[in-house]
């Protein structure tokens, strides 16, 4: 576009055919002055995507940090076991062996229950329901490191056992000093 102005400035000129030499210096002082114009806009901008480009080098930097550290927190489980019937595949009598091959028993687990699909899950420790007087829930174990133990109490009316279970960071080691 500035090639153009100054072809169409220049031309215009030109074809006059009276162009004086004041009128050539003139000409020619104010295009520098516009070239050099351009020149610092040119620089200026070009200072300013330096800047930008060090600024996306760090939060790249910043992201890939971010992303290497474990998320502390209730996030998506490592495991879901979805909802098990009791009498599927695994439960044997009030015992239920759920493979959830995350290789460590350093876990965060958490059991719910129901009673058939149309009530509502909820959570209960094995103990005595007052107003019944039998015992409700379910516990879990640990079993090796690739699979999980849930008791279910055979009073329990819980005929649904869901586990979420989060894999944990090993936890810091512990010095003593005498």
């Amino acid at each position: 576009m500035l090639i153009a102005l100054i072809g169409g400035v220049v031309g215009g000129y030109v074809s006059n055919a009276t162009m004086s030499s004041t009128q050539m210096e003139g000409l020619s002082n104010a295009l520098t002055t516009q070239l050099v114009s351009k020149d610092t806009q040119i620089a200026t901008l070009s200072s300013q995507v330096s800047a930008l480009n060090v600024q996306v080098s760090q939060l790249q930097g910043t992201i890939a940090e971010m992303e290497s550290v474990p998320v502390v927190g209730i996030n998506t489980p490592d495991f879901d076991s979805g909802w098990i019937t009791y009498g599927d595949p695994g439960w044997d009598g009030s015992y239920l062996y759920v493979m959830h091959n995350l290789g460590t028993q350093n876990i965060f687990v958490y059991l719910l229950g129901r009673e058939g699909v149309d009530y509502n899950p909820y959570q209960m420790v094995l103990e005595k329901d007052p107003y019944d007087d039998h015992k409700l829930g379910i516990l879990w174990y640990a079993y090796g490191y690739d699979t999980l133990l849930v008791r279910r109490n055979p009073e329990s009316e819980w005929t649904m056992i869901r586990a979420l279970i989060w894999a944990l960071p090993d936890p810091p080691e512990v010095t003593t000093t005498p």
